[in-house]
């Protein structure tokens, strides 16, 4: 905790290792209520990882019962829009294929179903991020999840089962 009346609102330290077990990033910045002792009822989280190679997202195509924004961002701090990847996501239940070559931003309206997300190519690392509106990542599937590495149920089980 904090000696202070408002510390507890800054998250310091908040450089984590990521611990997603198929694909590999250099530490991440992340905010997710488990990392921020003291604060309850947080309604998002989000995460930023630096990109430095090819890789395939492990999520399936799935969807949320909340918006999602990915965040594609150059990685010269002085110069953003220097971007040199490229990514293909896929959206819709048709998996309509976009190319991402230049600092981008993917808002993803609930509902809408999305990915495999395909880092193709990187010439130079990038940021990659998400800001989820929820405090808790949920999908439409029956996956394991791919933080604490335990399985989970889709939303709609999951809603039934506490009714």
């Amino acid at each position: 905790m904090t000696d202070t009346k408002y510390g507890q609102y800054i998250l310091k330290d908040a450089v984590k290792i990521p611990v997603l077990k198929t694909r590999t990033h250099l530490p991440s910045v992340s905010g997710r209520e488990e990392f921020w002792p003291g604060i309850t009822g947080m309604n998002c989280n989000f995460a930023f990882n630096c990109v430095t190679e090819p890789y395939l997202l492990p999520d399936p195509p799935h969807k949320h019962d909340f918006d999602e924004y990915l965040f594609f961002i150059g990685g010269n701090l002085l110069n953003m829009q220097e971007f040199g990847a490229e990514i293909e996501i896929a959206l819709g239940e048709e998996w309509e294929v976009h190319t991402i070559n230049s600092t981008s931003i993917v808002y993803i309206p609930r509902g809408l179903q999305h990915c495999p997300v395909n880092v193709k190519k990187v010439d130079k690392p990038f940021l990659f991020g998400h800001i989820m509106l929820t405090a808790k990542y949920s999908t439409d599937r029956s996956t394991e999840d791919l933080y604490t590495h335990q399985k989970t149920q889709p939303q709609s089980e999951a809603s039934a089962n506490k009714a």
